[in-house]
């Protein structure tokens, strides 16, 4: 029996060479320039792709956006319903990074994807601060916030210090999280698959673990709450489980 391609699959096939052949990258010219551009009043940051972060504090709100001339016209921001997204049209490669240092008036949500890198040059101060990453990513800041939150899922590194009265983490996939120098009140954290977290805890800690990770914690908490199912464990720093 000759066997027949149907139409819908040839249509297919044939579209998807269409798309790999029209993929694109831009290459940059090695002439590094800065531009700036003024923003909006935003709260929130959401961003992916590959680029290094520098969060700072400001009256005014803008970013600026270091990186080959060539480049620049193919990453664009946009401030929506408070939230500033940085878009790019082309995948881009450079032999320098990309490089965006934004200046807000008040921040409280960071969601980031891909292989985006960020830190601040002062502490993040508010009442909340949710920071939610996917991808490969890293964040490096120190903050002074009441109600701290964060979700890492992938590969992603998030290392904070300073203070939080309240914090509540959730990791899964291979994610780390380090905050032994993070001093908070309570902590809540959850750990799935194999990643592995580090906190400071003053009164209350209620941690679980399923899977192969862990969390070690420092600081003399008056009330911990364990639940650890697989090969994963939670233990005081220092001290084994």
């Amino acid at each position: 029996m000759k066997f027949k391609l149907s139409p819908f699959i040839l249509l297919y096939v044939l579209l998807n060479i269409v798309a790999c052949g029209s993929y694109v990258e831009e290459k940059g010219n090695g002439k590094i320039i800065t531009k700036e551009t003024v923003l909006e009043t935003f709260k929130e940051l959401d961003l992916g792709g590959n680029y290094e972060v520098f969060l700072r504090k400001s009256d005014s709100p803008k970013i600026t956006l270091t990186t080959d001339e060539n480049l620049h016209e193919f990453i664009t921001f946009n401030v929506k319903e408070g939230v500033l997204h940085v878009d790019s049209e082309v995948s881009m490669a450079s032999e320098e990074p990309i490089r965006l240092d934004v200046y807000y008036t008040d921040i409280q949500t960071i969601r980031i994807g891909g292989a985006v890198s960020i830190e601040s040059l002062e502490p993040v101060k508010g009442d909340h601060l949710w920071i939610s990453m996917s991808g490969a990513g890293a964040i490096n800041l120190e903050v002074n916030v009441k109600d701290l939150k964060v979700n890492v899922s992938g590969a992603g590194a998030v290392q904070l210090s300073g203070h939080a009265e309240q914090q509540n983490v959730q990791l899964s996939g291979a994610g780390g999280y380090e905050a032994d120098e993070l001093k908070s009140v309570n902590c809540k954290i959850e750990i799935s698959g194999v990643g592995g977290a580090s906190v400071y805890v003053e009164e209350t800690l209620n941690a679980s673990v399923s899977g192969v990770g862990g969390v070690s914690y420092k600081g003399n908490p008056e009330s911990v709450v364990s639940n650890v199912s697989g090969l994963g464990s939670i233990s005081k720093d220092g001290e084994e489980d």
